[in-house]
């Protein structure tokens, strides 16, 4: 009875689709349903894509954006009005190390095609599938490179071609015949791009005067690379380096950018106006100077080169002039003792050489350091004071922002005057740490005796806190410095215009001088006069009257034909009005040292580990903000960050000697690395033991189930 049943419970529970789900026509149609879904899911999809293969989306994560286009490639893309086509000679071949680096130059070309739209074109050719691009290629002097190519077991040659043609409008283009290294594509393809942009370049000049060797230096001639022309060199790529003489009589030429002036020593009143008539006629001014600078012999003894700002005969002083801009600079020398240089050289000892580690103060970096925000360790100091103080490079600037540090050698003060004049903006963009000392230039040291660092730090510890302004800027309405003066003696023409020296106008008319009746006129034929006729006389001069004897003229000969020309040259040379008052509004810029920027410092001075690693950024920084405007700022800007740890801080008063300090450092080192190599092997071991704790309670509470359930 209950079997029955049972089976009549089971027989019921069963339904025609569970019997035979292969023939369930509800099941059938909801499968195919679900397949045509997919299908055109699928379709909608591909659609999608093809739609949408010419919008990427890309997002750079790095802090740097390395993998980005600056802004200003962004800025120069979107002043093409032409066509701009860049032809890509790239070989498919390439080795295995370099694949990496040709797909980071791949992307970013395609970045300056999507940034530049329909004005920007990339196509890509590879000489060795045909030989006619091959000597296109050749005829462009883009080259084959022979690079190395490491196999497992070999080691082979491999040639490619790897190199850019950049072409814009008809007639325009420039060939950058090598391309090895992604990260500096950016920086060498938008100059060019802007090069072919411009119709022509910006006219920039640069003056440069150099200190005079004192004593044996002088003999020796110990230093015979303190010239400028490295900085020379790296700007004639986006720029017109043309020669200038400021004491030549002439004012600038109208179409002058820039004025650069790099050490100006014995400067007349007359170059003085030359330079000021410039930035009258809305010229920029760039101003490298320091009030000092020393040769140096083997030991490193110093020896102060002769020279000075003014000429002798000068009637304006330069400071003068540059005040009246709102500028300040100063006679001093400036050493930092928080942010000094260390360097190590060979010192004579015992008969042999011997490295030698030393520190000079007035060598020291401008830092990124917000001074007001730190906290010094030791040393009395002032809370309040300390708060006032600015950070070292100002990132405001376009300019600095990308400058991490700037090496300074022997700089001036270089800042504002108290009180603007009317109508000029200025700003500080570097400043030395609060722990400086100015004092005068000495005539001769040696930096590593006792009595030299000893002396200085005794005043450093007495004396206030202060910030010391290197390098500083003003622009605006500037009023010249010549306009209640008088116009300075303008040389070579004492003996154009025989007026002294004439200062506008036209070249000085020759003066009519009065009659000297009681002096023997002396004409200009023999002082005997023959009467007699000529004896050879053509039948028409028979026939013409006898010409009658000039008259003596009392006073000086007519001028000669060579005295109006002269005069017509002087007229050449005619100079315009005095202008008083600024066109536009130019920018002057006073950097507090020269030495920074000089050809022996930016190759490495002497090899004893110094080195003016930003001096160049520095100058074309400032070069192309002037004279370019921004447009290439944000990509001289671009560099890595330095992530290295600081290990120890500034001691405000100098309370500790550089052994103590090293000995600090030291300390501090070896308690990160203890800790460094400690903290992960404790975490370990915390993680494990919190784990067997969780698994043994774990464990406990399945046995005590297991004892309830027994």
């Amino acid at each position: 009875m209950n079997d029955s049943n049972n089976n009549d419970v089971m027989t019921s529970s069963v339904t025609p689709e569970q019997q035979d789900p292969e023939s369930s026509p509800v099941r059938s149609e909801s499968s195919a349903g679900n397949w045509i879904t997919a299908f055109l899911l699928l379709g909608i999809l591909f659609h999608l894509v093809y739609l949408t293969k010419d919008l990427g989306v890309r997002v750079d994560l790095t802090e740097e954006k390395l993998y980005s286009l600056t802004p200003s490639t962004q800025k120069v893309l979107d002043s093409l009005e032409e066509t701009l086509t860049i032809e890509a000679y790239f070989s498919k071949k390439i080795p295995g190390y370099l694949k990496a680096r040709r797909s980071k130059i791949m992307n970013l070309l395609d970045e300056y095609e999507q940034m530049g739209g329909d004005k920007v074109r990339v196509v890509y050719f590879d000489p060795y599938d045909d030989e006619r691009i091959r000597e296109k290629a050749d005829n462009l002097n883009i080259r084959e490179l022979e690079l190395q190519d490491t196999a497992r077991y070999s080691l082979s040659v491999m040639k490619i071609y790897q190199g850019l043609r950049i072409r814009y409008g008809g007639d325009r283009q420039k060939t950058l015949p090598i391309l090895v290294d992604d990260a500096t594509l950016e920086t060498k393809l938008t100059p060019a791009i802007r090069e072919l942009v411009l119709e022509k370049k910006p006219k920039l000049a640069l003056v440069s005067r150099k200190f005079q060797e004192m004593g044996m230096f002088r003999m020796q001639g110990m230093q015979s690379r303190d010239s400028f022309r490295q900085i020379e060199e790296s700007v004639r790529d986006n720029f017109e380096v043309v020669s200038v003489d400021l004491s030549s009589g002439d004012l600038l030429p109208e179409d002058l950018n820039l004025l650069v002036l790099l050490q100006p020593l014995n400067l007349s009143d007359w170059e003085k106006y030359v330079i000021d008539q410039h930035v009258m006629r809305g010229g920029n001014l760039i101003v490298f100077q320091e009030s000092a600078d020393y040769s140096t012999d083997m030991m490193l003894t110093l020896m102060r080169k002769q020279g000075q700002v003014d000429a002798p005969e000068s009637k304006l002083p330069w400071k003068e002039q540059l005040a009246g801009y709102g500028l300040r600079i100063g006679d001093q020398i400036i050493s930092d003792w928080s942010l000094r240089r260390s360097f190590v050289f060979l010192k004579q000892g015992q008969g042999r050489f011997a490295p030698y580690q030393a520190q000079m103060p007035f060598w020291f970096n401008a830092v990124q350091i917000d001074w007001s925000k730190t906290e010094p360790k030791s040393g009395d100091f002032d809370k309040k004071l300390w708060s006032s103080f600015q950070p070292g490079i100002n990132t405001d600037n376009p300019v600095m922002a990308g400058l991490e540090q700037l090496q300074f050698f022997w700089p001036s003060e270089a800042g504002l005057v108290q009180e603007l004049p009317q109508g000029v903006e200025g700003e500080i963009l570097a400043r030395s740490s609060p722990l400086a000392l100015a004092e005068s230039p000495m005539p001769s040291s040696d930096p590593f005796g006792n009595n030299f660092i000893h002396s200085r730090r005794e005043r450093l510890r007495s004396a206030p806190l202060k910030q010391y302004p290197l390098i500083a800027t003003v622009s605006g309405s500037f009023r010249s410095a010549f306009a209640d003066r008088e116009l300075p003696k303008r040389p070579g023409q004492d003996k154009a215009d025989g007026n002294g020296g004439l200062q506008e106008g036209a070249a000085a008319p020759q003066p009519q001088k009065t009659p000297q009746p009681e002096k023997t006129p002396q004409p200009q034929k023999s002082p005997q006069p023959q009467k007699t006729p000529q004896p050879q006389k053509s039948p028409e001069a028979e026939k013409s009257p006898e010409p009658k004897p000039q008259t003596a003229i009392l006073g000086p000969p007519l001028a000669q034909p060579q005295d109006a020309d002269a005069a017509k040259d002087a007229n050449k040379k005619k100079l315009p009005a005095k202008i008083v008052q600024a066109q536009g509004k130019p920018r002057i810029l006073v950097v507090g040292d020269a030495s920074l920027v000089r050809d022996d410092f930016l190759q490495g001075f002497r090899n004893i580990g110094v080195q003016s690693q930003f001096g160049l950024a520095l100058f074309r920084g400032l070069i192309d903000w002037l004279a370019l405007d921004t447009d290439l700022i944000a990509l001289r800007n671009r560099r890595t960050t330095d992530r290295s740890l600081k290990f120890g801080d500034f001691d405000p008063k100098g309370n500790e000697n550089q052994n103590e300090y090293e000995a600090r450092i030291a300390s501090t080192k070896n308690w990160v690395l203890t800790l460094n190599t400690l903290l992960p092997v404790l975490l370990l071991v915390l993680f494990g033991t919190l784990i067997w704790m969780q698994r043994s309670k774990q464990k406990n509470r399945f046995l005590d189930q297991v004892e309830k359930q027994g």
